[in-house]
């Protein structure tokens, strides 16, 4: 079998061999499937890679955010307590506080753990989009 290089130059494509013109061996196909098999599995890798990287940047900037936002909840709630004089209005500012908090965490957990089951639908999208855009 002769060998030639596509275009790209990514993986060799097997040619018949002129001893035998339009015919492979098995051993000659099974060796150019080979190679275009391995190419297009580094590249599932690689774009599995890519995926798995945003998601964790991802999932990384929603904690980061969460934690942004209890921090933020905590300081206002410590800087508008001393204004107020009631014992009950503190209270009830506190509850909705954490209530606020609560629901915003959990909306964000669920944003993260619905993110990963379907980052490969999501994230593939957004490579190619992103690849596309840098030709």
């Amino acid at each position: 079998m002769e060998r030639h290089e596509d275009p790209k130059g990514a993986r060799e494509v097997g040619v018949p061999s002129r001893s035998s013109p339009g015919r492979f061996s098995q051993d000659e196909a099974a060796a150019s499937n080979l190679v275009a098999i391995s190419g297009e599995s580094v590249m599932a890798n690689d774009l599995q890679s890519r995926v798995d990287s945003m998601f964790k940047t991802d999932r990384l900037w929603a904690w980061a955010f969460i934690v942004a936002l209890w921090a933020t909840l905590l300081f206002v709630y410590v800087g508008v307590s001393g204004y107020i004089q009631d014992g009950t209005a503190k209270i009830l500012l506190a509850v909705a506080g954490i209530l606020v908090g609560l629901f915003n965490t959990a909306s964000i957990a669920a944003m993260i753990s619905h993110y990963g089951h379907d980052k490969k639908f999501i994230y593939e999208l957004d490579i190619k989009h992103l690849d596309a855009n840098q030709r």
